[in-house]
């Protein structure tokens, strides 16, 4: 119980000098609640293994006050956004098959191949995107995606769809996409095709892969996303939508706060959103039912 009041005049306590750079002098609710569960996972421990003789377990939990929320996209951004990105087209086939893909962008002037790149790299951010916008997987778990992971099923209207097996911090989980993705599944999954057929974009060494499979999302040497945070928020300030009104940064989580407030809105299943999404139907309702706009609920509202 001490811990939190300590924590919270720790820095006050100190002169500014003796800060580490970037410190924050007062930790937010969150932070307090993180440090507050490590302790008690490290006396828990202590505990189990008899080191604290048969001192009572601490009950004492703290709980945050405010819960931070990342911003949301609205429809109308989401789709300016999504509408920019479809823009690219593919720049270069592939005319010729004795050739990989990067021995022929070798042969094309700087600027045209710089063209190539930038075009292979905003059609993998659509799709990738887009997937997480349609099914709320964390960016982590899109990132480890393999195509093995990937199962094609058709659905009880008769529509094609893929099931998504993902392994995350919550262990690993089936995620269903809406069928609006589908498309841009089966682009990623045509671009194996294609590599395997004509040997282009070939993973360097195979850094970061695993012998089961390739990766579902793949930079254009072939090797995992490490992270497409720069890109996305790229695109974001050149199209003017890098920021809500509240002047709080959009990034590639709020996909997945706009996959849930959508949802929500849609009036689906708060359990079924919950296991697709890989959480608890209390955290849907603490972090993402409260954060729906009122446009959000506009149609069933106005039904």
């Amino acid at each position: 119980k001490a811990y939190v009041p300590w924590r919270r005049e720790y820095y006050h306590n100190k002169p500014k000098e003796e800060w580490p750079k970037n410190a924050r002098p007062d930790p937010k609710d969150k932070t307090l609640q993180w440090e507050s569960t490590f302790g008690l996972g490290l006396l828990k421990y202590a505990h189990e293994q008899g080191y604290r003789g048969k001192t009572q377990m601490p009950t004492y939990w703290y709980a945050a006050e405010n819960y931070i929320v990342r911003p949301s996209f609205s429809v109308t951004e989401y789709t300016k956004l999504y509408k920019h990105l479809l823009a690219y087209g593919q720049l270069i086939n592939i005319p010729d098959t004795n050739r990989t893909f990067a021995e022929q962008v070798q042969q094309l002037s700087p600027l045209r191949a710089d063209e190539v790149r930038k075009n292979y790299m905003m059609e993998l951010l659509c799709d990738y995107m887009h997937v997480l916008a349609s099914s709320g997987m964390r960016v982590g778990e899109a990132n480890n995606l393999l195509v093995s992971d990937i199962e094609k099923i058709t659905d009880g209207k008769g529509r094609t769809n893929y099931v998504l097996y993902v392994k995350g911090k919550t262990g690993k989980r089936p995620v269903v996409a809406q069928v609006a993705a589908v498309r841009h599944i089966q682009r990623r999954l045509h671009g194996h095709q294609q590599q395997e057929k004509f040997g282009y974009l070939k993973p360097k060494g195979r850094r970061n892969a695993e012998n089961k499979g390739d990766w579902l999302f793949r930079m254009p040497d072939g090797n995992k996303i490490t992270t497409l945070i720069d890109q996305f928020q790229a695109v974001l300030k050149e199209i003017g939508i890098d920021f809500n009104r509240y002047k709080e940064r959009y990034t590639l989580y709020s996909l997945r706060h706009f996959y849930a407030t959508r949802a929500i809105g849609r009036d689906k299943d708060i359990y079924q959103i919950a296991r697709n999404m890989g959480t608890s139907p209390q955290i849907i309702q603490r972090y993402y039912g409260r954060t729906a706009t009122p446009l959000t609920f506009a149609t069933s509202l106005g039904d």
